[in-house]
């Protein structure tokens, strides 16, 4: 006779056997979650030995240890002969007495292979009692986070090439589109006029001229997209920064996009080992950014100048540490970014306002070419006050001014 009948025939209080029902219901719930967690899951006794009282199935299938083979064994038949920290179960148990433990350990199973393994621990407690019952550790083999790791980086993969192939689709088709048009007009224009002295020189050039423009801009992405997959090639030569911002200054119309003035301070007077052209369409891509960024009125300030860096400081691709550097700074009076957004923005498919122009993958080049050449940088921004690119090149000559 079950518990449950007995309260039922001797006619127990309703609360008592909903209780009963309540608590039954509790440990089987228990039960299948202890039986079905994918992760090994072992209860031992509070003794500094722990004998293995409980295993779940994760456990047997894992281990290889069926439930009678293990039960009552000291738990440091899991450990390995030749351990390099003897003391780690010592260590282990005193920690999860005063409330847990949790780091990677290595374990062994039945057959003696070597597990790498995040182990958790638990004291087990009963209402009111001071002193646990049980110790429960939950041991997640590695090989599964590395292998989800790797599912998950492989979604990711499969995930941006679709969102790409959206993306060049799109992009690729306004040209596209413009160009088809285009043709078609110059096609009717000269079936309709037999006699070439009708023709109309300017309406036929601005028509080519619009294909041109659209010819360049897809030529223009594609590069950029070949640049992304495969990288350009990296030839350093000594370079003279402030030439190559002269350049550029000389090269950018007054009026693209909206009114601006921009200012250009040269004062750095070292050298630095970079690839001339790559360099050269890191500041344009900021540049053209900038100018992008700014909706009325505003100003683009490119600035080079000299500085020692005394301290490790943190930057967006990792600590720069000491040394002599030329820092390229690009400024711009814009609409700014999000807060949220400035961790994005070199990504291939990140899009925001100030980059709806371009080919959308600018800033993605600017990354790759800076980390070619072993460049430091980061990003300050603020809505409706502008966005500040800072790029700190190592240098070939001894530097001038500290930071």
């Amino acid at each position: 006779m079950s518990l449950e009948d007995f309260l039922l025939e001797n006619n127990a209080p309703d609360e008592v056997i909903e209780e009963y029902q309540s608590l039954r219901y509790q440990t089987e719930t228990y039960r299948q979650v202890l039986r079905n967690v994918p992760s090994a899951i072992i209860i031992t006794k509070p003794s500094p030995t722990q004998e293995i009282t409980k295993v779940n199935l994760a456990f047997e299938k894992r281990y290889g240890y069926k439930k009678e083979e293990i039960i009552g064994k000291p738990i440091n038949i899991l450990k390995p002969k030749n351990t390099k920290k003897p003391k780690l179960i010592d260590e282990i148990y005193n920690a999860t007495l005063k409330g847990g433990w949790q780091g990677r350990v290595i374990n062994v199973d039945a057959n003696g292979n070597l597990l790498q393994t995040w182990l958790s621990t638990a004291p087990l407690y009963e209402n009111g009692k001071d002193n646990p019952y049980a110790l429960m550790a939950i041991m997640v083999d590695l090989r599964d986070i590395e292998r989800y790791q790797q599912e998950l980086r492989e979604r990711e993969v499969l995930a941006n090439i679709g969102r790409l192939a959206g993306r060049v689709a799109h992009d690729l088709n306004n040209p596209l589109t413009i160009i088809k048009g285009n043709l078609e007009l110059l096609t009717k224009l000269l079936t309709m006029s037999s006699d070439s002295s009708q023709l109309n020189p300017d309406k036929l050039t601005s028509k080519i001229d619009v294909i041109d423009d659209s010819v360049k801009l897809i030529i223009e992405y594609v590069k950029d997209l070949i640049s992304i997959a495969k990288g350009e090639g990296y030839k350093p030569t000594d370079v003279d920064i402030n030439e190559v911002v002269t350049f550029i200054a000389k090269d950018i119309p007054i009026i693209k996009y909206n009114s601006y003035n921009l200012n250009l301070h040269t004062n750095a007077k070292s050298v630095i080992s970079a690839d001339r052209g790559q360099i050269y369409r890191v500041i344009q891509n900021l540049v053209d950014n900038g100018i992008k960024a700014i909706e009325d009125e505003g100003e683009i300030s490119i600035t080079t100048e000299d500085v020692c860096n005394k301290k490790e400081i943190e930057m967006f691709n990792g600590n720069m540490p000491e040394g002599d550097y030329v820092r390229i700074t690009i400024k711009d009076t814009g609409v700014g970014i999000e807060p949220e957004n400035l961790d994005k923005i070199f990504e291939p498919l990140f899009t925001t306002k100030m980059r709806e122009n371009g080919t959308g993958l600018g800033l993605a080049i600017v990354k790759d070419h800076l980390i070619r050449h072993n460049a430091y940088f980061r990003v300050h921004s603020e809505i409706k006050k502008g966005t500040t690119f800072e790029m700190y090149f190592p240098v070939v000559d001894k530097q001038l001014t500290k930071i």
